[in-house]
């Protein structure tokens, strides 16, 4: 499964001042065409968007599990949202390679 390189990762968070570590961000990409992010809410996973990835025929859907939900990375220490966005851009980043 891909997954965010452990040096990207490093890099975004020791720039908040987090210990070093690496995080594994699960997501499925569906589709093609304009890429749509669909960022599920707190207590959820990528399941929460499977109903509205269907109807977006024509774009390429990319649907992560935040780090701490679903089939990514367990947390192991607190997490900022600035971090969790700096991990969704390395993903975008990622994925448009």
């Amino acid at each position: 499964m891909p997954s965010i390189t452990t040096a990207a990762l490093r890099a975004s968070r020791s720039a908040t001042g987090a210990d070093a570590g690496a995080y594994r961000i699960a997501y499925t990409e569906e589709g093609s065409g304009p890429t749509v992010l669909l960022v599920h809410s707190s207590g959820m996973s990528a399941q929460q968007w499977r109903k509205l990835s269907a109807g977006l025929s024509g774009h390429r859907v990319v649907l992560p599990d935040l780090i701490g939900y679903g089939r990514s990375d367990a947390l192991r220490e607190p997490f900022s949202v600035q971090q969790e966005l700096a991990a969704l851009a390395l993903l975008l980043e990622e994925v448009s390679q």
